[in-house]
């Protein structure tokens, strides 16, 4: 949570951070089947 606006520098860093990691980030989503084969195991 922000406790301060966010200054145009912080929103310029924000977006090089995004714009460097864009590519490697993946959503942490899992399919249905495999949610329940792990719980089987557990």
């Amino acid at each position: 949570m922000l406790m301060q606006e966010p200054t145009e520098e912080m929103i310029k860093e924000w977006k090089d951070i995004y714009n460097k990691s864009k590519g490697s980030l993946k959503p942490n989503k899992k399919e249905g089947l495999e949610i329940k084969d792990n719980l089987k195991e557990n």
